[in-house]
């Protein structure tokens, strides 16, 4: 959809368009919504929560990996693009690294370098149970 869009702004409009499906999909009766995309930065998040329904309740969950991992993981996967690239990862990690730290305690940060998804999602179902 947004294949012409310089990057910075498809991601924005993207972030924006995943609050329209939130709040539809939460007028359908739907409890959980989960949305999958860079929510790091303060504004990142804004380009989301601030065009939902003031009546919906967000929990963010942050899945990482170390750079390492992550730089394995992607040159495994061939269906992978820029981020098989060790220059751009790297980058990426440092341009992140900061507003990772800063995570709000109110948010999961889980480092899935060694669970397996079935752990991973027990934890993170644990953590939007007991946050609601």
């Amino acid at each position: 959809m947004l294949v012409r869009t310089p990057p910075k702004r498809a991601w924005s409009a993207a972030r924006r368009a995943a609050a329209s499906v939130t709040d539809a999909f939460v007028a359908e009766g739907i409890d959980v919504v989960v949305t999958e995309g860079e929510f790091i930065t303060p504004s990142e998040r804004a380009e989301y929560v601030d065009y939902l329904s003031p009546s919906v309740h967000v929990t963010f969950v942050t899945l990482w990996v170390s750079y390492p991992e992550a730089l394995r993981r992607a040159t495994a996967d061939r269906t992978r693009g820029l981020s098989r690239d060790p220059a751009f990862l790297s980058s990426h990690y440092e341009n992140t690294a900061s507003a990772l730290a800063a995570t709000p305690r109110t948010d999961l940060l889980l480092d899935t370098s060694a669970l397996t998804v079935e752990a991973a999602v027990d934890a993170v179902v644990r953590f939007v149970r007991d946050s609601n």
